[in-house]
């Protein structure tokens, strides 16, 4: 198939919260797959430069086109400019399909892709939005009129329908791991202590990491390795500044240590070289930290809440506690840093389910099924899942 990717809200990680770059690592990951299965896959993101659009194509085989920017009236008319762009370009070569990322890429996809006839499939990927209303809004508009809205957990599906989204359009297909990048062989980071456990911050309260200093107080011997925001220096950042000063007054800073922002080539050896990864947060959409953990053979204790009860089983892949507990974290900390054959079992059975569930080639295979039932729907063509 000819696939139309549309994922606007893009750019350098070092400008990325840590939710945007993960799923600007999924359109990437997904887009490398369906292009090994066969697929053409041209990927639209955000422009950067006013006029012409500028093409590249990646090391992995797929296209990414950036889209011409500078048009006027505010983001509103950015969002027209785009659509208008893409209708002209899929006028002259329609592609077989079109999935969308994000409400407002969604929006330019129907605006280029409805006059058309070509079908639409729609991640949400569970964004929060400074403008509530309108991410609401959007989601009612475009849960109407795309063929297909894909939903990466259950708890989204939950989401969906209560927004208005009929659940007869919505198929799960959760995030995956790229097991060529994550796994339980490889380098692992040295460390200094017996014990090290490691969270990702994303330099918020809703994170848990703060939750997760307390506890350390009831975890001896133990180190906790912090990874920042991509958009947060560890050096320098208010974020850091607090939770090294959280650190400091329960009496663990010296064993609390900030490393910023890690690119997702060096993300493994650091899960590899933790005895646990602790998912710590109040609300959790996606669940990628816990499962490229997983994929490292990484027992992980996970806060009962969002994806991560569907992602982490509790006593076989981990440990789930309530959330806001840092009583809770210390406890199920302490029972697996003292039972070795538990953590690795843990490991083990992570890995195995994501082998087993979240490998990207596998959910490549169930979205191409997914798109050819979008594509059959919408106009009736008999279109090959390789071709």
């Amino acid at each position: 198939m000819k696939i139309a990717m549309v994922a606007l809200h893009t750019g350098p990680p070092a400008e990325l919260d840590e939710a945007a770059s993960r799923r600007v690592a999924h359109v990437a990951e997904l887009s490398s797959s369906l292009t090994a299965l066969g697929h053409e896959i041209t990927v639209y993101t955000g422009g950067r430069s006013i006029g012409a659009a500028v093409s590249t194509r990646t090391p992995e085989g797929y296209q990414v086109v950036h889209l011409p920017s500078g048009a006027r009236g505010g983001k509103a008319g950015r969002l027209k400019g785009a659509g208008d762009f893409l209708h002209g370009r899929w006028r002259a070569a329609p592609p077989d399909l079109v999935h969308a990322h994000q409400w407002p890429s969604g929006l330019v996809a129907l605006h280029a892709a409805v006059p058309l006839d070509l079908p639409v499939v729609q991640n949400f990927h569970s964004q929060s939005s400074d403008h509530l209303s309108d991410h609401v809004a959007a989601q009612r508009v475009i849960g109407h009129e795309a063929t297909r809205i894909v939903a990466t957990s259950a708890s989204e599906v939950a989401r969906l329908i209560k927004a208005g989204v009929r659940r007869t359009k919505i198929t799960v297909v959760p995030y995956g791991v790229d097991l060529s990048r994550f796994g339980p062989r490889g380098p692992r980071e040295g460390r200094d202590l017996p014990h090290r456990i490691l969270a990702v911050g994303v330099g918020r309260p809703a994170d848990g990491v703060g939750d997760l200093v307390v506890a350390l107080r009831g975890v001896p011997n133990t180190e906790l390795v912090v990874v920042g925001d991509p958009a947060v220096s560890a050096a320098s950042s208010s974020w850091a500044q607090r939770l090294v000063n959280h650190a400091r007054v329960h009496g663990v800073v010296n064993r609390v240590r900030l490393v910023g922002w890690v690119p997702r080539a060096a993300m493994a050896s650091l899960l590899r070289s933790a005895d646990v990864v602790v998912c710590a947060a109040r609300s959790e959409p996606s669940g990628i930290v816990a499962l490229e953990a997983m994929a490292c053979g990484v027992a992980v204790v996970a806060t009962s809440v969002g994806v991560l009860p569907e992602v982490v089983l509790d006593r076989v892949t981990g440990v789930l506690v309530p959330p806001r507990s840092p009583a809770a974290l210390a406890r199920a900390l302490r029972e697996l840093l003292g039972n070795k054959v538990r953590l690795n079992s843990y490991g083990v059975a992570g890995y195995d389910r994501v082998l087993a569930r979240y490998s990207t080639e596998l959910l490549a295979d169930e979205v191409t099924r997914l798109y050819q039932r979008a594509v059959a729907a919408s106009s009736g063509r008999d279109v090959g899942a390789r071709a």
